[in-house]
């Protein structure tokens, strides 16, 4: 096992938090998405990208941390591929567009890929 330090593992708890409040964030998006969609629709859609953004500056030190590791590889990997169809949101010209993607693409893949990453930092996160 890698060992880790003091702060690192503070990192991990973190990470996994933010993974796990991801989904609500979606879950509040495609319940309120409608044609005439309230603006906060939008707010915790940008609030959602912005976790997106500080999970990928995590990536950095998690690369770091367990170096050479292809298993981690791999799942940053599929992160990258969620974030590029995640940017589909904004060629979508309507709000039934954007509900469906969300629903039938990012969410599941989100879930699948968050699940992933939560098996192989869960060894770290046991307390």
């Amino acid at each position: 096992m890698v060992q880790l330090r003091e702060a690192d593992y503070q990192l991990l708890h973190e990470y996994k938090e933010m993974l796990l409040v991801i989904e609500e964030g979606f879950t509040y998006v495609t319940t309120n998405l409608r044609e005439e969609a309230p603006p906060q629709v939008q707010d915790v859609f940008n609030d959602l990208l912005a976790a997106f953004q500080r999970i990928n500056t995590t990536h950095t030190t998690l690369s770091k941390c367990f170096e050479e590791d292809e298993e981690l590889d791999r799942l940053l990997d599929d992160y990258k591929v969620l974030i590029t169809n995640l940017t589909g949101w904004f060629e979508m010209h309507t709000n039934v567009k954007k509900k469906e993607l969300l629903d039938k693409q990012i969410i599941p893949q989100f879930v699948q890929w968050r699940d992933n990453m939560l098996t192989f930092i869960e060894p770290y996160t046991i307390q």
